[in-house]
């Protein structure tokens, strides 16, 4: 019987593997958005009080001024003659109100240059003050007119007083400028105004603290190379009196002994005659 040819040996495969199953990850939350700094919003009227005060005190261009009147000089005194009946003459008068409340020239300092058309030592009355505020309506649209102009009687403005001193050394000049406001919730909201403003430009130097104030804020221009003048702007309240001082000079500017005299002004207000 014939030999059956063998049948061929079938090796079996190994087994592929079966690939693997990709299971679907979820996906990963998408990052979230920082959330909106909230802006502190602010009361129409003290918008309308920094407008007010920037008109009457050159807020908005402080540093403009500063410029503008570097090289002008104190205004010269002529004594007058001797009046004929000397017995008439009367000394004068201790200042009043507001005007009080200006610090005195201080010793061998003299009076500096008019602020504006105001003059160097000048007082506005309620009247004319509630006028000036108002002007910072000018160019609105009616109604948003009439909402300025009834912010700024909600202010109750009861005047102003401003004085300039220049020093002995002819370092500096310093502008004094305050406003009385019946209403002091406005008053204490627009010194944070004020600051939050300047800060927000972000441009602005710091200037040094005011002892015994903290809520007083002092700022400085910002470094510009060739420029020679420096000025620096402090704002603060005591009470129902807002306080407003610009000091312009020559580079170094005199920041702390600056800095002194608003504490002093301060303090002026807070206890008249304390301070001087």
């Amino acid at each position: 019987m014939p030999e059956q040819p063998e049948q061929p040996v079938t090796v079996p495969q190994p087994e592929q593997p079966e690939p693997p199953v990709t299971v679907p990850q979820p996906e990963a939350p998408a990052p979230e958005a920082p959330a909106p700094v909230a802006r502190r919003r602010f009361p129409v009227k003290l918008v309308a009080a920094v407008v007010g005060l920037g008109l009457v005190a050159g807020a908005a261009g402080w540093g403009r001024t500063a410029l503008r009147d570097a090289d002008r000089t104190a205004p010269t005194v002529t004594w007058a003659e001797p009046a004929e009946h000397p017995e008439l003459d009367f000394p004068p008068l201790d200042p009043t109100g507001l005007a009080a409340q200006l610090l005195p020239l201080p010793p061998f300092d003299r009076p500096g240059p008019d602020i504006d058309e105001f003059g160097n030592d000048s007082v506005v009355d309620q009247r004319r003050a509630v006028a000036l505020f108002k002007e910072g309506s000018r160019g609105l649209p009616s109604a948003k007119r009439k909402a300025y102009d009834k912010a700024v009687e909600k202010l109750r403005i009861k005047g102003l007083a401003m004085r300039s001193y220049r020093d002995s050394g002819n370092r500096y000049v310093l502008e004094t400028r305050l406003a009385q406001l019946e209403n002091t919730k406005a008053v204490t909201g627009i010194t944070a105004f004020q600051k939050e403003m300047t800060e927000a430009f972000g441009v602005f130097r710091k200037g040094p603290k005011i002892k015994g104030h903290p809520d007083a804020a002092c700022f400085l221009l910002p470094k510009v190379k060739d420029l020679k003048l420096d000025a620096m702007m402090c704002t603060g309240h005591v009470g129902e009196v807002l306080v407003t001082m610009y000091a312009y000079g020559p580079k170094p500017l005199t920041t702390k002994s600056l800095a002194e005299l608003v504490g002093e002004q301060l303090d002026h207000i807070a206890s008249p005659g304390e301070s001087v």
